[in-house]
């Protein structure tokens, strides 16, 4: 009961960020007139950004694989897409959800545990999310000056959203205060020792990566990269869609690839606002007007929910259906 409501807790806290930072962002904006700038957005770019984002989670898909491996699991790369992709499907509902969703659907298709599966996708984000440090840094070196000229020479923007930073802040301060509250009340939970042998084999997971052979491990690091240049071409390809963003660099691209991975990272709903608020804020380091931004976040994160959505869906109906016939 305790866990279900901590659940609901940082469920609402995290759909209230992401309605106030969406609602922040195009409190201004005219829907009618975004929608009337369809007509002039030219497709095929954007069905090519949503193959290369497919692109991305079958690579995921096999890295996925490679890591089970050492644990003595062989995986079908089609069961661990149907998994990526159901998780990612999960993740635009609740956030950070998708993870456990994925991996409890592949024990289902091919009996690997939850807890094995669970630590390589740990294992995988913390691969990811020193791929992304690293991609801050660059950015950072190569465009300090850019950067350092817009903070200076829009200071007066700056405090106009630094309220909303700080809410957001004090949201996250008072969402893990709470949390280290209700974990005192979990220690002293009857399942503890189940608990002990999860972190275990938990552990196990993580420590796969390690136990990867030079080929697997060559495999593993070349998955992880490629997946990155999957998700900068998809973002880059898009920029041919509209007139305006047309002629933009390619270390916008990366800023911007940047920025909304970080906007990714916050815990709401399927990066819903914070993804939107930290593109529309890459754009303006370009000089390139807050409309303009805003619209392109609109575009990149709706076409590639849209595709989630429907093949997510299809994933979950195949994983079903094959698990209903087993």
């Amino acid at each position: 009961m305790q866990q279900k409501l901590f659940s609901i807790f940082k469920y609402l806290i995290s759909s209230g960020i992401a309605i106030a930072l969406f609602w922040y962002i195009y409190r201004d904006q005219n829907f009618d007139e975004m929608l009337n700038k369809l007509q002039y957005i030219n497709p095929k770019w954007i069905y090519a950004s949503v193959i290369i984002s497919l692109l991305s989670h079958l690579s995921r898909a096999q890295r996925w694989t490679i890591a089970l491996k050492p644990l003595g699991y062989s995986v079908y790369t089609f069961h661990a897409f149907l998994c990526v992709m159901v998780g990612y499907f999960v993740n635009l509902f609740v956030p950070r959800a998708g993870e456990v969703a994925r991996c409890s659907l592949l024990k289902k298709l091919d009996n690997v545990p939850v807890a094995n599966s669970f630590g390589t996708v740990v294992a995988e984000r913390t691969i990811d999310l020193i791929i992304l440090g690293m991609l801050t840094i660059v950015v950072i070196t190569i465009e300090f000056d850019r950067l350092g000229n817009f903070l200076l020479g829009n200071s007066s923007l700056m405090i106009k959203k630094l309220p909303w930073l700080i809410g957001l802040a004090l949201v996250g301060i008072l969402a893990l205060i709470a949390f280290f509250r209700l974990r005192h009340w979990l220690e002293h939970n009857r399942l503890l020792g189940k608990l002990y042998h999860f972190i275990d084999e938990l552990l196990k997971g993580l420590l796969s990566i390690f136990r990867l052979q030079n080929n697997l491990l060559s495999w593993y690091i070349f998955h992880s990269f490629l997946i990155w240049i999957f998700y900068y071409l998809m973002a880059y390809v898009l920029f041919f869609s509209m007139e305006e963003t047309s002629s933009l660099g390619m270390m916008c691209c990366l800023t911007v690839l940047v920025m909304g991975s970080i906007g990714v990272i916050i815990p709401t709903p399927g990066g819903i606002g914070s993804y939107h608020f930290f593109v529309s804020t890459a754009f303006l380091t370009y000089q390139i007007s807050e409309s303009i931004g805003e619209y392109f976040a609109f575009l990149m994160h709706t076409s590639q929910t849209l595709a989630i959505l429907c093949v997510g869906g299809i994933s979950f109906a195949i994983a079903f259906l094959k698990n209903f016939k087993r």
